[in-house]
């Protein structure tokens, strides 16, 4: 089951919706959730894909969407898939030297 599927089941067993409600429409502005309702969105969201999503986000960043928190989720799932690189490594050759150093 996606994100999405999951998020809308959650909100709806949790909370409730307007019929109307869509993944698309605000979860605050609809009035489905309120302060405690973001917790609760909260906790669901860290508990089932470990992924946090701030409380600012929520309420003043426009993830307040089953499709945004849905896509929010699946971004950072897909970066932690992503492999790292690090800054630290670098080749000898790409290292300053005197030579790039302009004359005085």
């Amino acid at each position: 089951m996606g994100a999405v599927q999951e998020l809308r089941r959650f909100v709806a067993q949790t909370f409730y919706p307007p019929p109307e409600l869509t993944d698309e429409a605000s979860l605050v502005a609809s009035g489905t959730i309120d302060r405690t309702g973001v917790f609760s969105l909260q906790a669901f969201v860290e508990r089932r894909f470990r992924v946090l999503v701030p409380e600012r986000a929520i309420v003043e960043g426009g993830v307040d969407t089953i499709a945004a928190v849905a896509a929010y989720v699946d971004c950072e799932l897909e970066r932690r898939r992503a492999p790292r690189r690090s800054t630290r490594s670098r080749r000898v050759s790409e290292t300053p030297t005197q030579s790039h150093v302009a004359p005085s």
